[in-house]
C-alpha cells in the first residue's frame, strides 16, 4: 500500500514549518490521516482536555485520544519529544490520552512512526532516539510501527475516565 499525496504533503508541511506550533498541528494531522489510510476511523474533538485527535479501537468499541509528538533531527544528530511540561507551562502531558505517537522527519521529508499505549511509556518526561533509524533495536523499537500501514497497539488500556 503506497501513501496518499496527502499524507506526503502533510510530511512536506510539517518538515517546512517555520514553528514548532505549526510543525506539531501538521504532525497530528499526519497521525490522523495515517491512521484513516490504514482503515481506521480517525477525527478530531475539542471535548478532551489534552490533544483533540482520536482514533476509533473497534475491539474496544470507543475512540481511543492521541498525543502526537513530531521531531525533526536535532543539531546533535537526535529527535528529541518533550511528553510532558511542568503545570501551567503547557499543554503537554501523554499521561492524558490513550495512545501515543511519535514521528520522526527525516530532512528529506520521509518519516519512522512509532505507536504505542501511554501506560507503556512510565513516568518520562522527553523521549530521544537516535538520528538514525535503519536497524534501530533500542528501548523503544516494540513501538515502530509502518508508517505504510500504521496499526493501534493491541494492547490498550484506558488510563483515565471518560
Amino acid at each position: 500500500m503506497s501513501l496518499t499525496p496527502v499524507i506526503a504533503w502533510l510530511a512536506q508541511t510539517a518538515l517546512r514549518a517555520q514553528s514548532a506550533k505549526a510543525r506539531g498541528t501538521a504532525g497530528e494531522l499526519l497521525a490522523v490521516e495515517l491512521f484513516r489510510h490504514a482503515g481506521y476511523i480517525t477525527g478530531h474533538s475539542r471535548h478532551y482536555k489534552s490533544g483533540d485527535a482520536w482514533v476509533y479501537d473497534e475491539i474496544a468499541n470507543r475512540k481511543k485520544r492521541l498525543e502526537v509528538k513530531i521531531s525533526k533531527v536535532g543539531v546533535n544528530g537526535e529527535y528529541k519529544f518533550c511528553l510532558r511540561k511542568e503545570s501551567g507551562k503547557g499543554k503537554t502531558d501523554y499521561r492524558k490520552s490513550d495512545v501515543l505517537v511519535l514521528i520522526c522527519l527525516s530532512k528529506s521529508g520521509s518519516f519512522t512512526v512509532f505507536v504505542t499505549n501511554t501506560v507503556n511509556v512510565g513516568d518520562v518526561w522527553n523521549i530521544g532516539l537516535p538520528g538514525k533509524l535503519a536497524g534501530y533495536a533500542g528501548k523503544y523499537a516494540g513501538w515502530k510501527s509502518s508508517s505504510r500501514k500504521v496499526k493501534l497497539p493491541c494492547d490498550i488500556v484506558a488510563n483515565s475516565a471518560r
